[in-house]
C-alpha cells in the first residue's frame, strides 16, 4: 500500500512504501524495525538517480535495501506539471515493520 504524505516537503512528492520488497536478514534475525527516507531525481529513462539518504532509524540497517528497491523502480519521466521539464527532487519513505512479514521468531516481541 502506498500512502501520500507531505509533512516535510515543499516541491517534492513524498510517499510511503509501507511494505518494502525485502527485509534485511540481519534486521529480521534481530527483530529490528525502522524506516528510511530517500530523496532522488528521475532521469529521462524513468530511473532514479542522485539518490540521497535524508533520514533513517536506526542508522545503518535499512538504507541499502531501500536504495536497491528504489533503483529497481520505474517512474514516469514525463510526470511534470509544466511544458518545460524541470529537475525535481522526490522523497520516498520506506517503513520496515516485522508484522508485515509474519517473521515468527519476532512474534510478540
Amino acid at each position: 500500500m502506498i500512502l501520500a504524505i507531505c509533512a516535510w516537503c515543499a516541491t517534492s512528492i513524498a510517499t510511503t512504501v509501507s511494505r518494502p520488497d525485502a527485509y534485511p536478514e540481519h534486521a529480521a534475525l534481530n527483530c529490528i524495525e525502522g524506516w528510511v527516507v530517500l530523496s532522488y531525481s528521475v532521469n529521462s529513462e524513468g530511473k532514479a538517480e542522485s539518490v540521497n539518504v535524508e533520514e533513517s532509524e536506526p542508522t545503518g540497517v535499512f538504507e541499502e535495501a531501500a536504495i536497491k528497491q528504489l533503483m529497481r523502480q520505474n517512474f514516469d519521466p514525463n510526470d511534470v506539471s509544466s511544458e518545460t521539464p524541470v529537475q525535481r527532487r522526490h522523497m520516498l519513505r520506506f517503513t520496515y515493520e516485522l508484522d508485515d512479514y509474519s517473521y515468527e521468531p519476532c512474534a510478540g516481541t
